[in-house]
Parts: C-alpha cells; structure tokens; sequence
C-alpha cells in the first residue's frame, strides 16, 4: 500500500501490520526479561561466584555493543527468497530458543564446575549474537513495512504498551506465582520460567513474520540492488553525524535506566527487602499499568504532533523529574509499611 503526502509517494502501512510487527521486540524483550534472572541460575543452579556472575555479564554487555554493528552489516548483505529480514528475526529467535533451552534445561545436570563455568561463558555470548539478530529487525524492520512520518509513532505506541503490558504481567507471574510455587527463584523454577517466555516469544515472533511477510521485500529494502556498502562507509556516519550520535547516547542511557529498574535483583532488594513483601513487585505492576499506558498515548500523540526527538526529550526530564521524587520518598517514609490488606498513606 503507498500514500502520497506533499507529493511525496510513500510505502505506507496497513493498520494489522502496524499493530502486530512491535510484537517482535516484545518477543526478544520476553527472552531478555528471562535473563534479569540468570544470576540465580549462575548462582544457584551452576554454583558460580556472585562477583564472578557480575563480570561475565558486564562484559557481555560490552560484547553486545560490538555485536550489533556487525550484525547489522551482515543484515544489510542478506538477500534471499523469503526476504532480508523475516530470516534474521527466525534465525534469532532459533540461535535463543536452542542455547537458553539448553543453559536452563542442561547445564544445571553437569557436575564438573569448570565445565559449568566454561559453557555458561559460552552459552552467554551465543545468546547475545541470537538475540542481536532478531532484535536489530526491530527498528530496521519497521523502514520496510512503512517510510511514512505519520505512521512510525502508531509503531512506538504499539510497542510501549505491549512492552509495559508485557512487564507488568511478568512481574506478577515472577513475584505472585513463580516465587510463591518454588519458594524462590530455583532450578525448577528458572527451567518452569524458560519453557513459559520461549512459548511466548515464539508466538510474538510468529505475528511479527506475518506483519512483514508481504513487505520484506526487495523494493521496500531502501537500498539499490546496484548499491555496494562496506563496513568503512559506516565509520563518517558515525564520526560526523551529530545528530545520529546524540541518538545513540539517549537512547542507549534510556535503556540503561529502564534495565536497571526492572532488574530481578532490584526489584528483589527494592520489595523483598527494604519492604519486605516481593509479592507487592507483581501487584504495583499491575495497578500501574492503565495509568502508564495513558502516558503512552499522551506522548506518542505529542510524537505525532511536535516530532519524536520532542517527545523523547520532554519525557526523559519528567522521568529523571519524576525519579528524584521517587527517591526522596525512599528518605522520608518508611515503606515497610506499604501494604494492600491496610491501605495507608505511605501506600
């Protein structure tokens, strides 16, 4: 379908496409929330160091960062019959699916700790390429379903109620179910926890490829066929290209926040400990979620009206606003004695 706007002939979108193709970094973000929980596995399960943990996974986020880049060199090379990305976004989800199976499901049942330390190492790192893969789809995806201006919040809009929608549930199914049926965060209930995000990724990734079945599409890659790009023509871009830098930065510390914040062991220490009640985690979550989502539609209307880089910076302000608030709370009040069975005003 094409519109044209300003004499400008746009590939424009059908409003399903629109609605179901965010659910492909609702899929990676399922794999991902799985993971804010893999210190108890490395832990608990496999019998590795606290500190030792925390190294591993810090320095996978910095492989990550060197990943993306190249997988995203490779993306823009694919070619084939059943399109550039619908591929990628199977081949992620698959290289996931397959090394979580057997990080969760596996690795627990070896008995030699070297082993146990060696294959998680390696387990990690092929877990970031699968979901690098996927992932990256996102984003450059959604510039093959749709170039219209108009169209792109209705993506963002999409995905941040999915996402919350999505976060909220989760932290109800971890902290009222998950916990409560293990009492805490064990073997069993990692592996319970895997089976649970790889059905649910699945079926996201499955109405992600039918959004974008009849759009990954050579003519709507942006790209001439003739056109040849290497790696070196990506480093000017990067080096001189301002705005784009500013982009990387904002979005990246966005993300950096919004990681930290939702990480298993902050919300443990945050309502397990200092309130004494994980199971508050998965209920605030849920009573959150309809004031949020009205948010959302505030700001994404604000995108639609006034440019996305508007939106982003206003919302960041009222965030960062927002948080020192929050935390001038932590000071004041005792929130302990937060509670839903006696309503009360620290409540």
């Amino acid at each position: 379908m094409s519109t044209k706007q300003n004499d400008i002939t746009y590939n424009s979108a059908k409003v399903w496409q629109m609605i179901l193709f965010p659910l492909n970094n609702t899929a990676t973000n399922t794999y991902m929330y799985l993971m804010f929980f893999v210190s108890y596995l490395a832990v608990g399960g496999l019998g590795l160091g606290v500190a030792m943990v925390g190294v591993i996974v810090t320095f996978s986020r910095l492989f990550d960062a060197i990943t993306d880049p190249i997988i995203g060199y490779v993306i823009d090379k694919t070619k084939t019959k059943i399109g550039k990305f619908r591929p990628m976004i199977i081949l992620g989800y698959t290289i996931m699916t397959a090394i979580l199976a057997f990080m969760f499901l596996v690795l627990p049942k070896f008995s030699n700790y070297y082993v146990k330390f060696i294959l998680f190492i390696v387990s990690y790192v092929i877990y970031i390429i699968g979901y690098t893969f996927q992932t990256a789809c996102t984003k450059s995806g959604q510039t093959c379903i749709t170039n219209n201006p108009k169209q792109r919040p209705v993506f963002t809009r999409c995905d941040a109620i999915y996402n919350l929608s999505f976060f909220a549930f989760m932290a109800f199914y971890t902290a009222n179910y998950l916990a409560k049926k293990y009492q805490g965060f064990t073997t069993a209930a990692l592996s319970e926890f895997f089976i649970t995000a790889a059905i649910i990724a699945g079926i996201f990734t499955f109405l992600a490829i039918v959004a974008l079945w009849k759009k990954d599409v050579p003519a709507n890659w942006g790209i001439s066929n003739d056109a040849k790009v290497s790696l070196k023509d990506y480093i000017p871009i990067l080096k001189k290209n301002r705005p784009l830098q500013m982009l990387v930065v904002a979005a990246s510390t966005d993300k950096l926040s919004l990681n930290s914040a939702n990480n298993s062991a902050i919300l443990v220490m945050l309502f397990g400990i200092v309130m004494g009640n994980y199971s508050l985690s998965g209920q605030i979550s849920l009573i959150t979620m309809i004031p949020s989502i009205l948010i959302i539609l505030y700001g994404t209307q604000i995108a639609m009206k006034k440019g996305s880089k508007k939106a982003l910076v206003d919302f960041t302000w009222y965030s960062i606003i927002l948080a020192i608030i929050y935390f001038a709370f932590y000071i004041f009040f005792d929130y302990r004695s937060v509670s839903f069975a006696a309503i009360n005003f620290t409540t």
